[in-house]
């Protein structure tokens, strides 16, 4: 094993998420508070122009995941075969899971979609967090190019 140390520049950089894509903005305030640093505002969308709402309405749309989270739904032979085979993957039982029943009347509309979005799981998290966001790490600094090819022979490829 190899190790090596680089000297970093100072710079400290704490985030505990973020989000690929715009996160939603609360509906009440069209503004979302940062964890750790509350005077600091992140950007994000409307709701309803929400990548993630367009997902979640997307979902609510799905006759098959209607049907898992065991609503009557009508198909045909060929569709239900296809239902079967769906179901029966590991994936979906996970989704159903993570996602719940996102057709009970409490997440009708974008509040509906906000009050699942913002739902706590046991440990506190919020769902929408939890399903979408990108976990972030503590940076201590960063290297310039120049101090990384300096440490080049050291990292065993």
């Amino acid at each position: 094993m190899v190790t090596f140390t680089v000297t970093f520049k100072d710079y400290t950089c704490y985030m505990k998420h973020y989000f690929p894509k715009p996160a939603p903005l609360s509906p009440q305030e069209r503004d979302v508070e940062r964890r750790k640093k509350s005077s600091k505002k992140y950007k994000g969308v409307d709701v309803e122009k929400s990548f993630y709402y367009l997902w979640f309405e997307y979902l609510r749309r799905s006759d098959d995941y209607k049907k898992a989270c065991g609503y009557e739904v009508d198909m045909t032979k060929e569709e239900k075969k296809e239902y079967a085979s769906w179901f029966k993957q590991k994936k979906t039982k996970e989704l159903i899971s993570d996602f719940g029943n996102i057709h009970s009347e409490k997440y009708d509309g974008y509040l509906g979609f906000w009050a699942w979005w913002t739902e706590k799981d046991k440990e506190g998290e919020k769902r929408g967090e939890k399903l979408f966001a990108i976990k972030a790490h503590t940076i201590e600094g960063f290297a310039t190019n120049d101090e990384l090819l300096e440490s080049k022979d050291q990292i065993q490829s």
